[in-house]
């Protein structure tokens, strides 16, 4: 739900049909690794050594991964440390932090993808224009590219169809 209040960064009050969900980043996250095709690339990042690896022998692993700004880079988080003040639960987690190598894999690039977008609402705020924006950008530098072409197709034909249905009531 929108703050009422909401304005971009020149001031300006945004529209209800402009707002961008907050959790855009995790929607874009998680629609990536339901694909076979990225949990794949995904995994050999994380494992180059596996050569033999096919999409169907996948089998499931922990990972975060971290797209802010942090100076100190921790390779483990315990879930009981970050959530809990570390205080003794039933069950704890030490999982592996991923920050994305800068290299081009898959896991830099949803990182990369992250940045583009917060400084892209930070210029125009939660609008259309903040994540076409992050789009336009992102496929200039080659960031989830095949991705975000396959989406964009998917949504003008969700618009086509939407504007034929509107145009025959």
């Amino acid at each position: 739900m929108k703050n009422k209040n909401e304005v971009n960064a020149a001031g300006s009050r945004i529209k209800d049909e402009e707002v961008a969900k907050h959790t855009i980043k995790d929607s874009v996250f998680t629609n990536i690794f339901q694909d076979k095709r990225y949990l794949l690339q995904l995994y050999k990042t994380l494992h180059p050594e596996d050569t033999q690896v096919t999409e169907d022998a996948l089998s499931d692993e922990l990972y975060v991964i971290y797209t802010g700004d942090r100076k100190e880079r921790t390779e483990y988080i315990s879930l009981a440390d970050e959530f809990f003040d570390g205080q003794k639960t039933f069950l704890d987690a030490k999982i592996k932090v991923l920050y994305g190598s800068g290299q081009g894999d898959i896991i830099s690039q949803y990182v990369t993808f992250t940045k583009v977008y917060d400084e892209q609402r930070k210029l125009h705020g939660r609008t259309k224009k903040a994540v076409t924006e992050t789009i336009r950008i992102c496929k200039d530098k080659n960031v989830l590219k095949e991705y975000l072409e396959e989406r964009e197709k998917e949504v003008k034909l969700c618009e086509q169809s939407l504007n034929i249905y509107v145009g025959n009531v």
